[in-house]
């Protein structure tokens, strides 16, 4: 065979990357020592609260960057925050389409917490972020649940009836942590993936992030 190169190279496909937060871009390696749920309060969510459009396009720029140079062409992001208004979230499709990145991005939406927006706010973004991704080549939408536990059932209901109307298939997290285990059975009387599953979510097509806590019946749905 013709040897192209120094003989060190190897040529592969593009990598994918399955599950990015890309409005952590800028803080990467903070929290290192931290529980799961201590990084949440501590870092992730204080950060949530003020992060900008310009802000998280800068983000992903790096990360963009990391990732080219470690051979992943595709990433399939869901961007977190709290500023709602600021629809932070477009900014992570700014950034891929600046560096040339393929990509789908979702705004992963929760509402379970002190002084949150109203419902109609979540969906906006969700709107929005559709809107700004139908005109790019390179990128693809997805709506977004953060946590099935984090967000009301009038949002979720909301979200599901729009992935109907629209034909959205959807980016989330499920079974990750022991913790949600139980706080949707003492909730819910069963899994998240049941309660998901319940809700209609499985009806349509799901990218679930982590899928860790996982028992038969829920991976059989």
């Amino acid at each position: 065979a013709e040897l192209i190169g120094d003989g060190n190279g190897i040529v592969l496909p593009g990598f994918v990357n399955g599950h990015t937060h890309l409005t952590e871009g800028l803080i990467t390696g903070m929290g290192e020592t931290a529980l799961l749920w201590e990084w949440f309060e501590r870092v992730v969510n204080p950060c949530g609260m003020v992060i900008s459009r310009e802000e998280v396009a800068l983000g992903t720029r790096l990360k963009a960057v990391e990732m080219l140079e470690s051979g992943v062409t595709t990433v399939n992001d869901m961007s977190c925050h709290r500023n709602l208004g600021s629809l932070a979230s477009l900014g992570a499709v700014d950034g891929l389409v600046e560096l040339g990145m393929r990509g789908i991005v979702s705004f992963g939406a929760e509402n379970i917490y002190p002084d949150a927006p109203p419902v109609d706010v979540f969906m906006d973004e969700h709107e929005a972020l559709a809107d700004h991704i139908a005109g790019q080549q390179m990128i693809d939408f997805r709506a977004g649940i953060g946590t099935v536990l984090g967000i009301t059932e009038e949002l979720f209901k909301r979200t599901i009836d729009a992935c109907a109307e629209h034909g959205w298939a959807v980016h989330t997290h499920l079974a990750e942590v022991r913790e949600e285990l139980t706080a949707s059975r003492i909730e819910h009387g069963c899994s998240t993936i049941e309660h998901a599953g319940r809700m209609g979510l499985l009806e349509h097509e799901v990218i679930a992030g982590h899928c860790i806590w996982c028992s038969e019946k829920d991976i059989g749905l």
